[in-house]
């Protein structure tokens, strides 16, 4: 079954002349099986680009296959993204209340300190009380703890 990646990546420096990005690896890696994973890439500074991407990810398209988002992010225990100022940082409850809202999502993958933690991906797991069995998404997984730029790159590839 294919599967598609939704790379969500909020810019990890203030520098203009700083290009680090996740995307070139992930990019790298589905070019080992190009009929079985498609690459998809959107930055994000706000809530509301966030909850864009995730509701046009959503629609009904052919092909498409498991839906994967992966967030790439600075974060703390309850905020990821913002601006390079520090302004604009998306709390939990807003994250939760997107990817809610956009749902049809199989797994994501936070790629970002602190975030991931316990707490977080139970509340994320946990059943919408209206609806008793829907559930923003089916896996997810992060980092509780702070963690090195690179090295969190490469373990979120494997």
């Amino acid at each position: 079954m294919p599967l598609t990646i939704l790379v969500l990546e909020n810019p990890w420096s203030a520098n203009a002349f700083d290009a680090l990005s996740v995307l070139p690896f992930v990019e790298g890696l589905a070019k080992y099986s190009p009929d079985l994973v498609r690459v998809l890439a959107k930055p994000f500074y706000h809530a509301q680009e966030l909850g864009h991407w995730l509701a046009d990810f959503r629609r009904p398209k052919r092909g498409i296959g498991q839906r994967i988002v992966y967030i790439a992010s600075h974060g703390t225990r309850g905020r990821i993204g913002g601006l390079p100022d520090g302004t604009g940082a998306i709390n939990f409850n807003t994250f939760h209340s997107l990817l809610r809202s956009a749902g049809h999502i199989d797994g994501v993958h936070l790629g970002c300190c602190d975030f991931g933690n316990m707490k977080n991906a139970e509340r994320l797991l946990r059943p919408d009380r209206r609806r008793a069995r829907h559930v923003p998404c089916r896996w997810v997984a992060g980092y509780d703890k702070n963690i090195d730029w690179f090295q969190a790159t490469l373990v979120d590839l494997v």
